[in-house]
């Protein structure tokens, strides 16, 4: 029989994904204080288990602990600066969001689209666009937030001029628009948009 050894860096890094796993599963079950349990006897702490920390906290309701985490954490990424623009939009703190967005040292595609989203979501169309624009790289699901966002603030027209720009459209854009269309009686543009969908999941022209 053989046995395969194990090495030191392989169980280290086993162990600091499970660990990992066990705080951000007791936060999403409301019990913050034993997720902050196991993230306190961690004898080496990773950037990721800091990230998982400060999620935990947004997500129960407690912005303020969650900063003071990230204020202390010894080291940060990208991942850490976009949890805490998305872990305030969550907690509707849209104004505390722009700000940890403006002084972030380095956006990405996800903080540029995490921003744009917490305006939408807030109805805050006009700030929106005006960040949306200001993207230096989209993706489809940027494209789908500002085109969803534009649709329901009733700007169709402005919608479809968006939706013509987008440079591959998934399912969830074509539907959107589609969508659109119909809450103004515009069935036949939007029978075009159907019938060129790759998948036929939108049921209002059916």
């Amino acid at each position: 029989m053989r046995f395969r050894l194990i090495s030191y860096r392989s169980y280290s890094s086993s162990f600091a994904a499970i660990t990992q796993c066990q705080i951000s599963h007791f936060a999403r079950l409301g019990q913050i204080d034993r997720a902050r349990n196991i993230f306190e006897d961690l004898q080496s702490k990773t950037v990721t288990s800091w990230n998982a920390i400060v999620a935990g906290y947004f997500h129960n309701k407690r912005p303020g602990e969650a900063q003071k985490l990230f204020d202390k954490m010894p080291e940060r990424n990208t991942i850490s600066w976009n949890g805490l623009v998305s872990g305030y939009i969550k907690n509707g703190m849209i104004s505390e969001a722009r700000k940890v967005f403006d002084k972030m040292p380095e956006r990405n595609v996800v903080s540029w689209t995490a921003m744009v989203r917490g305006y939408v979501q807030e109805g805050l169309i006009e700030e929106a666009e005006l960040l949306f624009w200001r993207m230096p790289e989209k993706n489809v699901v940027s494209w789908t937030v500002m085109l969803g966002g534009l649709i329901e603030d009733g700007r169709v027209d402005e919608a479809r001029r968006l939706f013509d720009m987008i440079p591959v459209k998934d399912v969830v854009a074509s539907t959107n628009m589609i969508g659109g269309l119909c809450s103004e009686g515009r069935l036949s543009e939007a029978r075009e948009i159907f019938d060129e969908m790759p998948r036929k999941e939108c049921g209002c022209l059916d």
